[in-house]
């Protein structure tokens, strides 16, 4: 999953460390590519930043007026309908 920041800059404005929490959470990776060079990333991993995210996506449900159902359709969406690649062990 890849997180921009730059799209909270349009989001509600909710709880304002939710942000500053969820940057907590994140691993800085430094790698050595030929054609690239130096390649940072900052990696969040979902065992540490799922409660963070979680509030996010109700923060956002209540912005946009999502009703409960949706909100609880979204957030399993993934485990319920995986895409094929991650079914298949990404596999190809």
């Amino acid at each position: 999953m890849r997180v921009t920041f730059s799209i909270t800059r349009n989001a509600p404005k909710g709880d304002a460390r939710l942000e500053d929490r969820l940057k907590e959470t994140k691993k800085r990776r430094r790698t050595e590519n030929r054609r690239r060079g130096a390649v940072v990333q900052d990696v969040y991993f979902v065992s540490t930043a799922k409660s963070i995210i979680e509030e996010i996506d109700r923060l956002l449900a209540r912005h946009d007026g999502f009703a409960q159902e949706e909100l609880e359709f979204l957030s399993n969406c993934d485990t319920k309908y995986p895409m094929r690649k991650e079914a298949e062990g990404n596999a190809e």
